[in-house]
């Protein structure tokens, strides 16, 4: 019982120590410096930012301008009003239901309320073009799609194995794929394709993400467009369909 007490504190009611927090605040940047250092990152980042008016427009990685800036009380306050027992899950290994539904009751009933309702995101849709000094460009062009749960959600998870979802063997180039395929008609350059696909409570977002040298990106992005559009067309066949379940 005080070993559980003691992990449920530590996940549930943080003490935020104002010296602690202050003395943390630097590793905020070294931890989005060594993330940002993967580009998917930073486009996954950007792309979501221009498809979305708020909500999930909002950043994963603390801004820079409010690095150094959060407060023990404004950890406290997120923490009191999104940390409720209606969305936290308990799950115990190696542990009977009654002493799991025990400690449930007499450690996360202290917040029973559901919290705070966030606003539903808005698809805009938009544009972010981000200039640096690598070779190559990583590209995303994506169209709001299916919430998470859906009978559509489902088939745009089909649809993203039809087309190509990555390779799912080590150092795999997904060459069979029809992406791939469709690409490697339009260039002779280096490049990788895949379908992107993410599914959310109140959105979703489907397209394509591409990978290619700055002369060839223009050639590439079409054509993983237009067999996107083939496909949307019905130029697919059962066989297919059947593959990609």
């Amino acid at each position: 019982d005080i070993l559980m007490e003691f992990l449920l504190n530590v996940t549930t009611a943080p003490e935020f120590r104002r010296w602690e927090v202050a003395n943390l605040q630097p590793q905020l940047k070294i931890d989005k410096a060594v993330a940002f250092q993967n580009p998917q990152t930073h486009v996954i980042e950007n792309l979501h930012a221009a498809a979305y008016r708020n909500a999930l427009a909002n950043p994963l990685y603390c801004p820079d301008y409010r690095i150094g800036k959060v407060t023990s009380e404004e950890l406290h306050y997120f923490i009191q009003n999104h940390f409720t027992s209606a969305r936290m899950a308990l799950i115990g290994l190696g542990v009977s239901h009654p002493v799991l539904k025990q400690v449930a009751e007499q450690f996360l009933n202290m917040r029973g309320r559901l919290g705070l309702s966030g606003a539903k995101a808005k698809y805009r849709g938009g544009e972010i073009r981000e200039q640096n000094g690598d070779s190559l460009v990583h590209a995303a062009f994506v169209a709001e799609s299916a919430v998470a749960g859906s009978a559509e959600a489902n088939a745009f998870s089909v649809l993203q194995h039809v087309l190509g979802a990555g390779p799912h063997v080590k150092r795999s180039s997904n060459t069979t794929s029809h992406l791939h395929q469709a690409v490697a008609k339009a260039t002779q350059q280096p490049f990788d394709v895949s379908a992107f696909n993410a599914s959310y409570s109140d959105s979703g977002l489907f397209g394509i993400y591409t990978i290619s040298q700055a002369t060839a990106a223009g050639d590439v992005i079409k054509a993983a467009y237009n067999q996107v559009k083939t496909i949307a067309q019905g130029n697919l066949s059962n066989t297919d369909v059947q593959a990609a379940k």
